[in-house]
């Protein structure tokens, strides 16, 4: 077998075993295991639906039930979680594993695609759980569904794209994993998760065309809650942004690592 072709196979199985131990890392051990999957979500989607659509009365489109906002604004949390999570866990990944940088021999770049495909997981268990609640209040999954798994694909390049920008970032200077957090919380309220993006004033919209996010939310809710295929505009220009994503933030990585051992 040639070289290079043995080395992407075995970095293949050495994620696959890093993805299972952060998993257990993260559920294993507590009470509700791998069940906080779908309880966290939910705890904070119990706090916002009676935030915004109790005490705000905020509404999507023609969909007045308070059982509607919770299953819009889930569809939302969901994509939105994996992003954030992996963008915080990822900052830090490079400094919290300095014993396994300072090997000559370890692919770093494992780490911050096993922390964005551990949250993957944990968000595919919260859409099979999305997809259940939504039938069972007559939201019925219909062949749109079956886009699902290119709207994950997409969202796992973009999502690793900037999980590996932020982590070479963060080994040069240490305070990036703080402005990330606040960053993070910023991007989420300017992102329609809480709030259809009617609510937005007509001159300000021209900011969702730059929010990636925005764009995913959108496609999430079209084929779960709409029964709609999505635009293929928004792919296509979601798909953009993820490949220069993915682009930069590899070739970021890439000509930055072999200073890592030095730096940490």
């Amino acid at each position: 077998m040639h070289p290079k072709l043995e080395h992407l196979l075995r970095q293949r199985h050495l994620l696959r075993d890093f993805v299972g131990r952060d998993l257990q890392a993260k559920y294993v051990g507590s009470t509700g295991g791998i069940a906080w999957a779908v309880i966290h979500p939910l705890l904070l989607l119990l706090v916002y639906t009676f935030v915004f659509s109790v005490i705000l009365q905020v509404r999507f489109g023609t969909q007045g039930s308070v059982t509607a906002f919770a299953l819009y604004l889930y569809c939302g949390l969901l994509p939105w979680h994996a992003f954030s999570d992996s963008a915080a866990r990822s900052t830090s990944c490079l400094v919290a594993h300095r014993g396994l940088i300072k090997n000559v021999r370890f692919p770093a770049k494992v780490l911050p695609a096993t922390v964005v495909l551990t949250d993957v997981v944990s968000e595919g268990i919260g859409l099979g759980f999305l997809i259940a609640a939504a039938w069972f209040f007559g939201h019925a999954p219909t062949w749109p569904i079956l886009l699902l798994p290119v709207l994950v694909g997409v969202q796992v390049m973009f999502t690793l794209g900037i999980a590996l920008a932020l982590a070479t970032v963060n080994v040069y200077f240490r305070d990036v994993e703080q402005f990330v957090r606040v960053g993070l919380m910023v991007w989420m309220f300017l992102t329609p998760i809480f709030y259809p993006q009617e609510r937005i004033p007509e001159r300000l919209r021209f900011l969702l065309d730059w929010n990636p996010m925005a764009r995913l939310v959108g496609m999430y809710r079209a084929v779960l809650l709409e029964g709609r295929p999505f635009a293929l505009r928004d792919l296509a220009l979601y798909a953009g942004t993820a490949f220069i994503s993915l682009a930069l933030g590899y070739a970021l990585f890439t000509r930055n690592h072999r200073n890592f051992a030095d730096m940490l």
